[in-house]
């Protein structure tokens, strides 16, 4: 079937209705890098298959480390954003394909699963080295990377002393059309970016961006893109999106302004999951210092552990304010945010 992209919970609950689901909770002790309980229920299933939201050209490699260092195969698949991807998923548990042992998606798309069933509930030991904002709360959705919306800008074309210094800055002339955002109807993340935006400042700041000549692109890389090529000059987006782009050696920078706007992007267990052994040890790996480490060095992503280093030439998570972010209010409105922005993007 074709992925209808405006994926909403009214779409999901049509997904599943009628499919059998049965949550698998179990729990498993403590995980060390060459051995453990896990990692011997993880070889017996032999097999992970996990379904992801990142640039399979980085992460991939990441996926793959795990299959290095346990010896269990890793299948991995990268089908596009959080929509396309949880409609994917749901679209095979309708018909009874049970195929997917963890997916990774924005948090709120996580919610929606745990909410609908589709995903088990398990508590990683390396949960308890998570930094609390971002600790998982019943063991459905584990925050894996955090990622701030910021200002990323080319520097060939927007000096340093141009840049905004809030958010507000960016509906003033000087940024007629040089502006890009991801669309939320692909990107969870975008969502996020553009409901904390419309509680700062309200619809009008958007309105104003519209008049101010800006536009979106399917997904935030699309975005980065545009900047790298100097086709726009500043794009708002998650500040992992232009990663590559900055390790090629595009003339890419990152900047922060006053507020920046925390998206979380998290790693959950399918209900389903045909390799649960399997997928509760990857699950644990994802949080382990030695994942997190490439989540900063290879992703461009914040580490959800306070002892890795943030991206290259990024402040520190401590530096940052991280406010809590309401997912369930954000679910409550998503269908008018939604039908708002198509109207101010349309005018």
């Amino acid at each position: 079937m074709p992925y209808d992209h405006r994926f909403s919970r009214r779409n999901a609950l049509g997904l599943i209705a009628g499919a059998p689901l049965a949550l698998q909770t179990g729990l498993g002790r403590a995980w060390a890098q060459g051995g453990g309980d896990l990692l011997e229920g993880a070889r017996k299933d032999g097999k992970v298959v996990v379904y992801s939201i990142f640039p399979q050209t980085v992460e991939s490699l990441m996926m793959m480390q795990y299959q290095e260092d346990t010896g269990v195969t890793m299948e991995y698949s990268r089908i596009g954003g959080t929509n396309p991807t949880l409609q994917k998923f749901y679209s095979e548990v309708k018909v009874g394909q049970y195929l997917t042992d963890v997916i990774v998606l924005e948090k709120s798309a996580a919610i929606i699963a745990t909410n609908d069933g589709m995903l088990a509930s398990f508590q990683p030991p390396n949960d308890a080295s998570v930094v609390e904002a971002f600790r998982s709360k019943d063991g459905y959705a584990h925050t894996v990377i955090a990622s701030f919306h910021v200002a990323v800008y080319n520097k060939n074309l927007l000096p340093e002393d141009q840049l905004p210094r809030q958010w507000s800055d960016l509906t003033k002339p000087e940024f007629k059309d040089k502006l890009v955002v991801g669309s939320p109807e692909n990107s969870g993340s975008a969502m996020v970016m553009i409901k904390t935006l419309v509680d700062m400042y309200g619809w009008e700041f958007f309105e104003a961006l519209a008049a101010n000549g800006l536009i979106e692109t399917n997904r935030e890389v699309e975005g980065a893109d545009l900047v790298a090529r100097g086709e726009r000059v500043l794009a708002v987006v998650a500040q992992t999106a232009p990663a590559a782009q900055i390790k090629a050696g595009a003339p890419i920078g990152i900047h922060f302004p006053d507020r920046p706007i925390a998206a979380e992007f998290a790693a959950s267990i399918a209900a389903q999951a045909p390799h649960p052994n399997a997928a509760r040890h990857f699950l644990d790996y994802m949080l382990s210092e030695r994942y997190q480490t490439r989540v900063a060095t290879d992703l461009g992503g914040y580490s959800v552990l306070p002892n890795v280093a943030p991206p290259a030439g990024l402040p520190a998570l401590s530096s940052l304010r991280v406010e809590p972010f309401d997912y369930a209010k954000l679910l409550e409105e998503r269908e008018a945010i939604l039908e708002k922005w198509r109207s101010v993007m349309s005018a």
